[in-house]
């Protein structure tokens, strides 16, 4: 969700990295903007809290994020620099996006025109079906989490709810994502249990990203918040979706 200094940091170094601003403080993590005296280019550190660094669950999810984007390897998708472990600390060392994410070009400039929100729904697309072709769901698209760099390039970042699609795989049987922007198939109030499968939700795919991505596109054309959608099918028959205000010619 990084782009802009939120607050300046309690700490001045990582590793080799000069820390000159925080940018991000969720519920596991906390994400820095650094420079590397080495390569003379400026990074995002995401560090784990310290209180879950003793959660072997939420290591293996913090390092399993990192795993994923190393493995997709996309130009409109964060790139991964580094992964470190100092003194049993975790960081992320990411490619820095200086032009922010897409809330705040929203906040800024209002609506996209036609051209811009089809060139940043493209992009979005490129990354997402990079994604999937390596097996990875991202499960939480949203505005923060799509960045831009200095070169105007967007990039889907934060794949810390992401899953893939391998045998085995059981995070995509659970609730996930964020009100709003998720598919149907994560929405709790609509399944409460599958006893066929034994599990909470039935399994996402690809489809939830797509799902989202559709929302981010309307909301770039419309600058209006998903509250803004509403269900109008019968709840006992398919799910569809009805978007409260008209779309501009």
């Amino acid at each position: 969700n990084y782009g802009v200094r939120i607050s300046m940091p309690l700490i001045n170094k990582i590793d080799r990295y000069d820390i000159s601003d925080e940018l991000g403080n969720g519920t596991y993590g906390m994400v820095y903007k650094a420079s590397d005296p080495v390569l003379r280019n400026e990074v995002a550190i995401k560090q784990l809290k310290d209180q879950f660094i003793s959660d072997p669950d939420v290591v293996s999810r913090f390092k399993r994020e990192g795993q994923l984007l190393t493995g997709i390897g996309h130009s409109n998708i964060v790139k991964i620099i580094d992964y470190l472990i100092i003194e049993n600390r975790h960081y992320v060392i990411m490619e820095f996006c200086g032009n922010g994410n897409l809330e705040m070009l929203l906040a800024n400039n209002g609506r996209f025109d036609v051209g811009m929100a089809a060139r940043f729904a493209n992009e979005i697309f490129l990354g997402l079906q990079a994604a999937h072709e390596t097996g990875v769901i991202h499960r939480d698209l949203k505005p923060t989490n799509v960045l831009q760099g200095y070169d105007n390039t967007c990039k889907v970042t934060d794949f810390g709810l992401s899953d893939d699609t391998f045998p085995g795989s059981m995070r995509r049987y659970l609730a996930g994502g964020t009100v709003g922007y998720t598919a149907p198939e994560q929405d709790p109030d609509l399944f409460q249990g599958s006893p066929a499968l034994n599990h909470a939700f039935p399994p996402t795919d690809h489809r939830a990203d797509i799902f989202a991505a559709g929302t981010l596109l309307w909301q770039m054309l419309t600058n209006r918040w998903p509250s803004g959608i509403r269900q109008i099918s019968d709840p006992n028959g398919p799910y569809s979706m009805s978007m409260t205000c008209q779309l501009p010619n």
